[in-house]
């Protein structure tokens, strides 16, 4: 008896780590703009980049200095097209500085959506991220809100970086929103 509920047991433990690999591995529909939601492994993988990318250009933004965020990420110093969102956060950093003084940030990675990727090779990637910013300014107001854009990440064999940003301009905007629905 002992050796039937044992066996049973590892049946049990095996299937059950099959459905979960199977469950992992599955990639989501993707969406009208080829983007999809990540597994979870994948999500798990891709959303420090992202963090870490939000936490260091609210800082640049908090500190008046785009070095914090180019540092890390030298890529986005070039080329940089404002018009166009792309790498457009020395801009953001020099805009928001010429009118306000910041005390802090906070930022929502999420908060408007799910992480979506679109594989581009086994090194590159292209993530979608709908979420927030907010800076709280010296006189305890707030400045910033929703922010949509695609950051292009690069595996270096360690590590993913992001090599370039394309934030979503007003019609850019209008149009996801259009096809999104």
């Amino acid at each position: 008896m002992k050796t039937i509920i044992i066996v049973l047991s590892c049946m049990f433990l095996l299937v059950s780590c099959e459905a979960r690999q199977l469950m992992v591995i599955a990639p989501e529909k993707q969406d009208v703009n080829g983007f999809r939601e990540p597994t979870p492994n994948e999500w798990a993988d891709y959303i420090i980049p992202v963090r870490e990318y939000l936490y260091l250009r609210t800082q640049a933004v908090v500190k008046n200095d785009i070095s914090v965020l180019w540092n890390k990420y030298p890529n986005l110093k070039s080329p940089i097209r404002p018009k166009d969102g792309i790498n457009s956060e020395r801009y953001e950093v020099e805009s928001l500085n010429r009118s306000f003084t910041f005390i802090d940030a906070n930022f929502s990675e999420e908060g408007y959506g799910r992480l979506k990727m679109k594989e581009v090779s086994n090194t590159e990637i292209i993530l979608l991220v709908h979420g927030g910013i907010g800076y709280l300014r010296h006189d305890f107001q707030t400045s910033g809100g929703e922010l949509l854009i695609e950051l292009y990440l690069e595996y270096d064999g360690n590590e993913w970086n992001i090599i370039q940003s394309d934030e979503y301009m007003l019609p850019e905007y209008k149009e996801w929103v259009k096809k999104s629905q």
